[in-house]
C-alpha cells in the first residue's frame, strides 16, 4: 500500500513537472513574424487576421515553425521596436501603395504590432505613426532568412538588401514554398536562445 502511495505520489509530480514546463514554454517571449509572398497587399495600413486566414485557407500561411536566435540580438530587436520614437504620421509612414509586407506581432513585452514594408517603414496601425530604420529591417529579415524567398530583381527594391548585401547569405530558393499552389504567407516565430 505504501508503494502504491509512494508511485502515485512520484507521477502527480512528474505530471506538475511537465505541466509547469509547457507553461514556461507557452510564456516565453517570442516575436511572430509574417510575410507576404506577394507583391502588392490591398490593405496596407491593416494586419490581416491571419487566425482566420488559416483556419479557412490552411494552405494560404507555409509555418517556418520556430527559431532560436541569439538572446542579445532578440532583446536588442525587442528594445528598439519598443523604444523607437514613431516619427513619422500615418501618411508619411504608409505609402499609398506597399509592396511585400511583413507583420510583427508580440506576445510578451511590447502591446504594439507593426507592418513592415519594402521602404523599411515600420508603421503601427494603432498608434497611426511609423518610422524608417533600414538597419533594423536587416536584422530582422536576416534572422527569418528572408531575402532567400525573393529573386534578386525584387530585393533591389528593399533599401536594407542594398545596404547589407555583402553581410547577407543570398541563396534563393531555400525559403521559397515550392508546393503546387504556393502559399499567400509565411509564418515564423523568433524566440531568444536559451542560456546554457
Amino acid at each position: 500500500m505504501n508503494n502504491i502511495f509512494s508511485r502515485s505520489i512520484f507521477y502527480i509530480l512528474l505530471i506538475a513537472i511537465g505541466l509547469a514546463g509547457c507553461n514556461r514554454q507557452s510564456d516565453q517571449p517570442s516575436i511572430v513574424i509574417y510575410y507576404s509572398h506577394e507583391g502588392m497587399d490591398s490593405i496596407s495600413n491593416q494586419i490581416p487576421d491571419f487566425e482566420k486566414i488559416a483556419e479557412v485557407t490552411p494552405s494560404a500561411i507555409r509555418d517556418l515553425g520556430m527559431k532560436e536566435i541569439d538572446s542579445s540580438t532578440y532583446h536588442y530587436i525587442m528594445h528598439s521596436l519598443n523604444s523607437e520614437r514613431y516619427v513619422l504620421d500615418s501618411v508619411d509612414s504608409v505609402p499609398i501603395t506597399t509592396y511585400y509586407n511583413t507583420y510583427i506581432l508580440f506576445n510578451e513585452g511590447h502591446s504594439d504590432q507593426l507592418i513592415l514594408n519594402n521602404t523599411n517603414s515600420f508603421h503601427s496601425p494603432e498608434k497611426g505613426a511609423g518610422l524608417i530604420s533600414d538597419t533594423l529591417a536587416y536584422l530582422i529579415r536576416d534572422h527569418i532568412q528572408y531575402y532567400n524567398a525573393f529573386t534578386l530583381p525584387i530585393l533591389r527594391s528593399f533599401p536594407d538588401f542594398m545596404k547589407f548585401q555583402a553581410n547577407i547569405d543570398y541563396d534563393y530558393l531555400s525559403q521559397v514554398d515550392t508546393t503546387q499552389m504556393p502559399s499567400r504567407y509565411s509564418k515564423i516565430v523568433l524566440v531568444p536562445a536559451r542560456a546554457q
